[in-house]
């Protein structure tokens, strides 16, 4: 098993950045779909829960593809991507309620997360739990309003608020987050009002 991305989540994040413009396109990047992968799952990490692709309600994550078979992150993300692994493993335990105050109730879960073998240090079942984080994203990548924006507007004005707001609420669709849809719902007729003025 390797990195499975949800084809509609991808789909979403694209219907939200300009492909062209002045100060509107992405950062160039080597791994373009580790980048929309990455993305999603740190929104799904935020949550602080996963979403298993039989539990998705249908639409939200389209089909689920395997776009890379190799388990180590594309060289962009070399860097970071130690901690990522380290933060998709303790939201896990938080998720599931794991003891961290007890060394071996942690020793033994990451030995069902980590393997022995040098060419394929991680198991299915840390596959599918960051997997499962991307699934989260899909969904909740939805709550930003689908218009096309410039790319630091989509990081700065939506999505880091987005993140913020789902690990205040320590659950998806909280107060934080109601607050923050919210507000984009009035953002958006105000707009649509100038508009038709």
């Amino acid at each position: 098993m390797g990195f499975r991305i949800p084809e509609q989540g991808k789909e979403e994040i694209h219907a939200r950045i300009e492909s062209s413009g002045a100060g509107s396109k992405r950062p160039k990047t080597t791994a373009a779909e580790f980048d929309d992968y990455y993305l999603l799952v740190m929104l799904g990490i935020s949550s602080g829960m996963g979403l298993p692709e039989e539990d998705a309600d249908e639409g939200i994550l389209g089909d689920c593809r395997e776009f890379r078979q190799q388990w180590a992150a594309p060289h962009d993300y070399k860097p970071v991507y130690h901690s990522l692994v380290g933060l998709v493993i303790s939201v896990r335990m938080e998720e599931i309620g794991i003891d961290t105050k007890d060394p071996k109730v942690v020793n033994d879960y990451l030995q069902t997360m980590l393997s022995e073998k040098e060419e394929d240090p991680f198991t299915t079942q840390y596959f599918q739990c960051i997997n499962n984080f991307a699934n989260a994203g899909a969904k909740y990548i939805r709550y930003i309003p689908r218009q096309k924006m410039e790319w630091e507007i989509f990081i700065q004005d939506y999505y880091n608020p987005l993140c913020k707001a789902l690990l205040n609420d320590g659950r998806p669709d909280g107060k934080e987050v109601e607050k923050l849809k919210d507000l984009w719902t009035m953002q958006e007729e105000m707009a649509s009002s100038s508009e038709e003025e």
